[in-house]
């Protein structure tokens, strides 16, 4: 009978119901649209075509990035997306040769842009 009343009281509690907010959600900032959110990284399959970028980070299980090193993409490493394909998938140009990969292993491939001055001094085997 007693815990019987101990779960008809938690029900009825409304305490129980409502969800509790931590500091880290309390101080979020707001815009007139709902919070804001951090900038999503730009990756290979959403960068600009022909535009030189530099890879910052690869994303992937310690095989794949093994992978992606023999191949030449690396943290670092200059590239430009040369070519779009359906779903994804992407064609990178690094260093003189070309790679072609799936629009899994462009998402997961960070990059930043370069700026067009020091795009001037860097390379990967364009003829420009």
């Amino acid at each position: 009978m007693m815990e019987q009343e101990e779960r008809t009281n938690d029900v009825a509690n409304p305490a129980h119901d409502r969800h509790e907010t931590g500091p880290a959600e309390q101080t979020a900032h707001h815009t007139p649209h709902g919070p804001e959110r951090e900038p999503e990284a730009l990756t290979a399959e959403t960068c600009p075509v022909r535009q030189d970028m530099t890879i910052t980070e690869i994303r992937m299980d310690a095989r794949h990035r093994l992978r992606m090193l023999e191949l030449g993409i690396r943290v670092g490493a200059v590239t430009q997306v040369t070519q779009r394909s359906n779903f994804g998938g992407r064609v990178l140009a690094v260093g003189t040769g070309r790679i072609a990969i799936d629009g899994a292993t462009a998402r997961s491939i960070l990059v930043t842009p370069i700026p067009a001055a020091q795009a001037a001094h860097e390379t990967h085997g364009d003829n420009r």
